[in-house]
Order: structure tokens, then sequence, then C-alpha cells
């Protein structure tokens, strides 16, 4: 057993929300601060991460234990070392499947217990630069539904404003404190504090902090705290800009004229386009090397969510990528509208791509959430490329066509997924022409029409083809269907007895297939659907060492029984490092041909 011994840094998660099958122990969605912790460990059902000698404790209280307890045992966490968590359940809800699902929160113990003596040591700390700022302080208390304005004085805190959030709220909208075209950004900001946003910044105009002698320029910066799934406190600061600073931070934030989208309320194309520029030019002109990120966003077959559930579901889906980008870009950078479907942010407030990657993963897994709970049938997905200053380009310009490039290639290589741009495997997308681009990276998919032909003509070919003839055939499979190999298992022992495709070595038989827990992998079709390998390494590591030494990365599996009753698996394999997620109109195709080919073998 190796328990680790934490480390304590800046940003060390201490705790951590999220959803999980109760009956599969299967994780459905975490915010971020979960996916930071656990890193790639959520491929596997939770019940893997723990500890053995914890296990049964684990089972019994997600078995047997209500709601609102609590369990504490070791769990391996991103860093590969156990750490001592606390399990809080919240809420359980039930699943469009009918299965139960339950909220849950994760606490590190040991974090908790040494940053108490660390956080009495910065109270001291903190108070004594809050005496000596200039900006005010806001907090809002979700419990009390109290707001809170104040300010330090000599140490101690002076209260200029403590009221009930509505009554704060309708007395400034009612009152003659702010302009129509600044009431917006009043209410966001209201509804950031309620929500509890995890970081924000709102600016407008208004002259309550005068209590209507003059009209301030004022910016609110803010975070919630959390513990665990509760909400603590939200809390920041107020900066209020004199007519000096204010032409400034107008040019900064063009909140005076900010262009929104009708649709959305996001910026528009033309004004989210600009203010990018300028964030990117003014780093560029102090030489600055603190990365930013550019990611353009593109929801996939939204033309076909329109014609499969209407127009009215198809502007919820805008509006849900919408809310969920800007809600969680607030304070950490730009979001805008810049097409029908396309979306952009900019990035300017994260510290690594590792922080950009939690992102896109808590907001693509939110998305997908939330859609399929209000249409069942539908699963949400996102295709996104991504662009690093000062790494990628200077400029908005380039760092956008960069960014463009990668949505392409996620395009192609199936979508739901990001691309970051790296030069060496992507090659000078700035300087390529479109049909080098197309030519590197365009899938030669067959269209509907194409894909039924080719179906029948396979067919057919298959009816009567020599040994040899199944050989060209098979290489015409791969080549049309996007794979790179296929291999053939037959009988008790399922001994390979034929691989098409450039394999580094022959596989010599899958009988892990015997195995009763890898046939639960399989569906009621005999097919077995695996995106990513590595979701085997805890189950079956020798099988997962095998798939890798072979740089097999995702593959499909599908069991047949032939005619004279002998067992057979045909197995479809990606090659490499870019992993295939295999959509169902793919997967129905593939097995028709592999059915064929197994009753031809």
């Amino acid at each position: 057993m190796n328990l680790q011994k934490s480390v304590l840094s800046n940003d060390t998660v201490v705790e951590a929300n999220f959803t999980m099958v109760r009956e599969t122990y299967r994780v459905i969605i975490g915010d971020e601060h979960f996916y930071r912790l656990m890193g790639d460990n959520t491929l596997y059902t939770f019940d893997k991460l723990v500890l053995p000698e914890d296990l049964v404790r684990f089972i019994y209280f997600m078995d047997h234990i209500e709601t609102e307890n609590n369990v504490v045992l070791r769990c391996m966490c991103q860093d590969g070392q156990y750490h001592w968590i606390a399990l809080h359940k919240r809420a359980m809800k039930q699943a469009v499947d009918g299965k139960n699902l339950l909220d849950l929160e994760l606490q590190d113990i040991l974090i908790i217990g040494m940053k108490f003596d660390m956080y009495l040591q910065r109270v001291t700390k903190y108070r004594a630069i809050l005496d000596i700022i200039d900006d005010k302080i806001f907090e809002y208390d979700e419990q009390t539904n109290l707001v809170t304005i104040y300010h330090y004085v000599n140490n101690r805190s002076e209260i200029i404003e403590k009221v009930d959030m509505q009554e704060w709220k309708n007395h400034i909208l009612s009152g003659p404190y702010m302009e129509n075209d600044q009431r917006e950004s009043f209410e966001r900001l209201c509804e950031n504090m309620i929500n509890g946003t995890e970081k924000f910044q709102v600016s407008f105009k208004s002259s309550f902090m005068s209590k209507g002698e003059r009209k301030d320029f004022l910016t609110f910066r803010g975070e919630t705290i959390y513990n665990g799934a509760e909400r603590v406190l939200t809390v920041g600061i107020i900066k209020e800009h004199n007519s000096r600073m204010q032409s400034l931070v107008n040019d900064m934030y063009d909140v005076t004229e900010i262009g929104k989208d009708g649709a959305t309320g996001l910026l528009n194309k033309k004004t989210s386009t600009t203010q990018m520029t300028d964030i990117i030019d003014k780093a560029r002109n102090a030489n600055s090397t603190k990365p930013m990120y550019l990611a353009v966003l593109d929801i996939d077959d939204f033309k076909q969510v329109n014609d499969t559930y209407g127009h009215m579901f198809g502007d919820k889906v805008i509006l849900h990528f919408a809310k969920v980008i800007g809600s969680m870009v607030d304070g950490r950078g730009i979001a805008g509208r810049i097409g029908g479907d396309e979306f952009a942010i900019l990035l300017d407030d994260v510290s690594s791509i590792e922080e950009v990657k939690i992102f896109l993963k808590t907001m693509r897994k939110k998305l997908k959430l939330e859609l399929a709970q209000q249409q069942p049938g539908y699963t949400f997905s996102t295709s996104i490329g991504i662009a690093q200053y000062p790494q990628d380009g200077l400029n908005y310009n380039s760092l956008f066509r960069i960014a463009d490039g990668c949505l392409y290639i996620a395009k192609e290589k199936g979508k739901d997924r990001y691309i970051i741009y790296d030069k060496e495997r992507h090659g000078d997308i700035i300087n390529m022409t479109m049909n080098q681009f197309k030519g590197n990276y365009c899938v030669k998919r067959l269209r509907p029409i194409e894909r039924t032909r080719f179906f029948m003509k396979v067919l057919e070919q298959l009816q009567h083809a020599t040994q040899s003839q199944i050989d060209e055939i098979a290489t015409d499979i791969i080549e049309k269907m996007d794979v790179n190999g296929i291999s053939i298992f037959v009988g008790r022992e399922y001994a390979c007895i034929r691989t098409f495709g450039s394999y580094l070595r022959k596989p010599a038989a899958a009988t892990y297939l015997l195995d009763e827990t890898y046939k639960t992998y399989f569906d009621e079709n005999g097919v077995n659907k695996t995106n990513n390998i590595m979701s085997l390494a805890f189950d079956f590591p020798q099988v997962y060492k095998e798939l890798q030494e072979n740089r097999i990365c995702s593959l499909l599996q599908m069991l047949f029984e032939k005619k004279d009753g002998t067992s057979l698996m045909i197995e479809i394999d990606i090659f490499g490092s870019v992993r295939r997620k295999w959509n169902d109109e793919d997967i129905a195709l593939i097995y028709g041909l592999m059915r064929a080919l197994a009753d031809a073998i």
C-alpha cells in the first residue's frame, strides 16, 4: 500500500463534486475540481479506484447507507497515489434510463487538516493586505441571502452595506442609480452571486456606491468558495474607476457599447473579435510570455439536430451551449458567438494547458448530461480546435486560423473531441494551402449512397470469394471504413487465424473472451465498443499491455457463431494515439460487413 503525504501548494484541490450511477459506480459528470484531482482515472468505475482493503466499506456505503452520510476510505488519485478521502452523499435522483444517480462530494482529509493551520496564519496576512488596498470588498452568503459591502480600516472591517439580496437588487433597479443599458450587466452580477459561479467579472456604470451623488464605473470581480458541494461564500473586490481611468477601462472592456448576440447574450462576432484582438495585441506589445488559449468550438451535426428534434430544440441547444460557455469563462477570459453554431473563447487567466483540458472536459460532460435529460435520445457533442499564445502565434488572425484548422481536424477525426495544435504532428497550418490541408487531414468518408453501394458490393463479392480474394476485400474494407486493421479469432481458445493491416506482430489468441467478466463488455448483439483501451487497464492489465504493444488505441470486437457452431470473434483496430469514437452508423455498417466476412472465412 502506498499512501501519499500530500504536498501543499496554492492550487491544491481539497474537494470536488461529482455524479455517479449507483448501480455501476460509473461517474457521469464531475466539476473541474473533480477532474483536476482524479485525471484519467475517471475512465474507470469508481470502485476500481478504492483501495481493496476499503472496498467492502465503499460498497456497503453505496448500497445500504441512505443519503446525507459520509464514509472515509482510501482512493487512488491522478498522481497514482492513494489519498485518504471523505465521501459524502448529497442527493439521489432518477436518470433518463431509470438508473439511480447519486450526487456526491469528495474531500482530501490529509490536506484539509494540514491546511487548517496554514489558513490561520494567512488570516493575519490577508487582513494586513486588505487594510492597505483602496478597493471595497463584497460578500454574498447563500444561507442568509445577505449581500455585504465593506472595506478595512485599521485592521477592522467597516460595513458600507448589509442587506437582503432581493431587496438590494430591487432597490438599485427601481432607483435612479443606473441607465437602462447597464441593467443587464448588474442583473448578470446578481445571477453570478446567486448561482455561485466559480469565477466571474462584471463591469457597469452606476451611482449606488456613492448613494446617487456620482456615476462610477464599477468592476466586480468575484469567486465562490465551496466546501465540497456546500457553498461557503461568494467574495470579491469592487474597483471604482475614476474619470481618468474610465476611458482606459472602456477601451479594455468596451462595456459601454458591448455588442451582444441577441439570441444567446454572448458577445457578437465583431465585438468578441475586437476584444480578443486587443488583449492579444497588448500582450505582444508588452512582450508578455504568459500563455493564452484561443479555442474555436462548433456543435456537431447541428443541422441534424434541427431536422430530427425541430428548430425549437435546436435553439435550446444553442442557448444551453452559450450559457455554459459564458458562466465557465466569466472571469477567465472572453466568449463570443461567431456563427450560427460556432463560438470562440479566449482564456487569458488560466495557469496551464491542463487547466484548459479540465475546463473543456467539464463543459462537454455538463452539456451532455443536461441536454440528454431534456431530450432523451439526443447526445450532445462539440468539436474544438485550440491554439496557444505566444507559442503558436502572436496575433489574433494567426491564432484563429490555427484553432480553426484544428477544429477541422477534430471534425475529420470523428467529432466530439478537442485538438490542441502541435506543429510536429499537425504541420504548418498557417502556410498550408486548402488543398494541402485537406490532403493531410480530410478522411475520404463515403457518402450515404456510396456506403450502401459499397456494402452491397462486398456482400456479393464475399458470397463466392476465394481466400486470396478475401484478402483484397478486407483491405478494401479497411480503406473505405477508415480503420487500420482487422483480426480474426476462431475456436474454443479463440486463436488468431488471420490479420489484415499493418500489425507490429500477429496476436496469438483472445483467451480473455473465456472470462465471463470480459463478456459483460459486449452488448446484446455481441458488439464491444472500446474508444480508449486504457479503460481495460485495471480489470484486464494483460489485455491492455498486449494491445498497447501492438500500438492499438481503439477497437471494435464482434462475436459470431458460424453455422457449424464454431465461435468466431472479429476485431477492428485503430493504431497510434488518435483514438476513434465509434458512432452507431459506422458500427451498424461494419457489423454487417463482418457478419458476411465471418460466413466467408
